[in-house]
């Protein structure tokens, strides 16, 4: 049998199981519970947050004789035919392929004739943005007095490009990118059920390279579980087919610079060069650490528990309060000037080589009290002099 991939096998088929889209999800039981099942819904947001997914779950609440809650039952045939594409009143499509007035037309004239075996007859358009203006107008008349067992279902990452003639005929959701924290839940719930053995600073790093999209963060783990090779997963698996850091690889850079190893800090800058990993993400990355030491050394370790945890949180928490708040305060200056080097086309190993010596001189400043007490005692010579 072929191999399905972690984010197929791993997609949410309830509403319960949506992870980072609860006021979506209870609005859309809601609407099944009271009986306020609109004819049109506009789904938008990042990619890989669950709004196709999201769709499907609609549509077999709707459709699920046995739904309860507003949530499906997911055992009866309708369910399971929604979920393996195969339901005839269930319709799928891919709006950047069937885009033009013809299709739009096919599905106008389809629209008219009554579900078969469910109480709706559901088209799911997936990229909706991609359908032309004229293909739009041509569906203005069904979406403006549509049959009664017609619901449109339109997911899309491009909302601003969707006619506002169709926006105002829809109920729109706006998902989220979906949270650091919920990712890594997620992901450790499929290593444990895939019995796969990593390392929690691991997932950390996957969900921050994930930028918010599940299913970006599940088809990444499905690398990484290849990569290793039935191995466990470690940094090094990470960083060889990533070319990603682990939040304990960035304290050791920022835990250098603050011991002003600017020796050392060469090497690393250099190791970074060997290892492929882009100096924009490494900056990146660093800058978000500073934020976060900066946190913690203002709002205490729970203000950071989201991001670390163990041990990672504990040598968090004792560098952040290693140096002073006005230090870190510099140092995200100097990590914007490098960013901003990169930006303006600095050869990008040079950009992060000269920031991390210029953090590692940053033990070297004076602090603010230093300062205005060099100043205090500047004016006091001037005047006795």
């Amino acid at each position: 049998m072929a191999y399905t991939v972690l984010a197929r096998r791993y997609r949410p088929e309830s509403f319960d199981s949506l992870v980072g889209q609860s006021s979506v999800g209870d609005t859309l039981k809601n609407a099944i519970k009271l009986d306020r099942v609109g004819h049109a819904y506009l789904f938008t947001g990042p990619r890989g947050v669950g709004k196709t997914s999201t769709a499907r779950i609609f549509a077999k609440a709707l459709n699920c004789p046995n739904s309860q809650g507003g949530s499906p039952c997911l055992k009866c045939s309708a369910c399971e035919g929604i979920s393996k594409g195969q339901s005839t009143d269930v319709i799928e499509i891919d709006g950047a392929s069937n885009n033009g007035v013809e299709d739009i037309r096919e599905i106008r004239e389809q629209a008219n004739y009554a579900p078969l075996d469910s109480p709706y007859k559901i088209y799911i358009i997936d990229e909706v943005h991609m359908v032309t203006r004229a293909a739009f107008n041509a569906l203005l008349k069904t979406l403006e007095e549509p049959p009664e067992h017609i619901v449109f279902l339109f997911a899309t990452t491009e909302a601003h490009k969707v006619p506002e003639t169709i926006l105002s005929r829809c109920q729109r959701f706006d998902f989220v990118s979906i949270s650091e924290a919920d990712i890594v839940g997620r992901l450790k719930q499929i290593c444990q059920d895939e019995n796969v053995e990593t390392d929690q600073e691991v997932l950390h790093a996957l969900a921050r390279f994930a930028k918010g999209g599940m299913r970006n963060a599940q088809s990444c783990l499905d690398q990484l579980i290849t990569f290793a090779g039935g191995e466990k997963i470690t940094a090094e698996h990470l960083a060889g087919l990533f070319r990603i850091l682990t939040d304990e690889e960035i304290l050791e850079a920022l835990d250098l610079a603050r011991a002003s190893k600017l020796e050392e800090l060469a090497s690393l800058s250099e190791s970074f060069k060997q290892r492929n990993v882009q100096a924009g993400y490494v900056l990146e990355q660093i800058h978000l650490m500073v934020r976060t030491l900066l946190k913690i050394l203002h709002l205490g370790q729970k203000s950071a528990a989201d991001r670390l945890e163990g041990n990672t949180l504990t040598r968090a928490e004792e560098l952040a309060k290693a140096q002073t708040a006005q230090g870190w305060l510099a140092a995200l200056d100097l990590i914007q000037q490098g960013r901003t080097n990169l930006s303006r086309g600095v050869e990008p190993d040079w950009a992060l080589e000269q920031t991390l010596l210029n953090l590692g001189h940053l033990g070297q400043l004076p602090t603010l009290s230093e300062l205005m007490g060099q100043l205090v005692t500047g004016k006091k010579k001037t005047s006795d002099s």
